[in-house]
Order: C-alpha cells, then structure tokens, then sequence
C-alpha cells in the first residue's frame, strides 16, 4: 500500500500534462499575437508621425516658394513657379510630392530635386481656380475597406483623411 502511494504523489498523469501544455500553448499564441500586433501599430504611428513631418516641411516650403513667384501655372499633377532665373516644379506622384528646381539660364537641368511623401493610399490635386491670387492643394485620404479581421486596414486608418491648402500666390503686402 505504501508504495502504491508513493507513485501516485511522486509526478503527474499523462492527462494533467497534455492540459498544461494545452494551456501554455494558448497563452504563447496569444500573447505573441499582442506583441505582433504592438509591433505593427508602432510601425503605423512611426510611418504617420514621419508624413507629418514631411507634411509641415512641404507646407512651409510652398510658402516660401509661392510668396516669392512671379508666375504660377497649375497643369494638371504639376504646380509650376517662375521667379527670375528659375522654376520650381511640384509634380503629385503617388504618395509623393516631387520638388525639381530648375535653372532657366542653362538647358533646363535639374538643380536640386526633392520628395515629400504625403501618405500612402491618398489622392492629391492641385487646384487652380482662384489664380492668379490664390493655389490650393487637396489631399484627401482614399476609403478603405474595412474586414473585422484586419488589423492592417485599421491600422492604415491612422493617416490624415483630408488636408486642404489654400496658399496666397505673389508678395505679402506689409499692414502699416
């Protein structure tokens, strides 16, 4: 009798160790699927703090830029601005907008090129209506299609759903 008890408090079942692995599978699964999912939202809220900053270096560039115009062209994706010995195109690419600068007194060679990217899956124009006083620029997040199951599309959602630009073309006038 006494050796029948020291085998049944000495280890455990079979049983007992097919649930315990059970669960610690389960707590595994579920806490790497936490750790994944943190891992791809830091990468959404990293990727949409970079178009932010890109988003306030364009909007202080085309500032500057369209202040200092003597001629503004707006065609189509492409925003053209003419000071003397130079222009200065912005072309909308997809998610980016694209700086070229070129010299007018050479063969229209590319002095500096640049690209701001403005978010992935938006739809950007340039709006012309109002010049030559006024130019405008319009990105507006595209619809995403939402699944329950998706956590990239909720994700993708952290982007800025519509940003408008309404920038005063030619010299400011100085209030006395």
């Amino acid at each position: 009798m006494s050796n029948r008890r020291l085998r049944a408090s000495s280890g455990y079942s079979l049983v007992e160790m097919v649930v315990m692995m059970g669960v610690l599978t389960t707590v595994m699964t579920v806490t790497l699927s936490w750790i994944h999912a943190s891992m791809k939202f830091s990468s959404a809220v990293k990727e949409r703090a970079y178009v932010h900053q890109q988003l306030n270096r364009l909007s202080e560039d085309l500032r500057t830029r369209i202040a200092a115009a003597e001629r503004i062209v707006v065609d189509g994706n492409t925003m053209k601005l003419g000071m003397k010995a130079t222009e200065v195109r912005y072309t909308i690419k997809e998610g980016v907008l694209e700086r070229q600068k070129l010299d007018l007194s050479e063969e229209h060679d590319a002095v500096s090129v640049e690209a701001f990217r403005i978010g992935r899956d938006v739809d950007a124009r340039w709006g012309g209506d109002e010049l030559p006083h006024w130019v405008s620029l319009t990105i507006k997040q595209r619809p995403v299609t939402r699944n329950s199951r998706d956590s990239a599309s909720s994700i993708s959602s952290l982007e800025t759903p519509k940003l408008e630009w309404h920038l005063r073309a030619g010299p400011r006038k100085v209030a006395k």
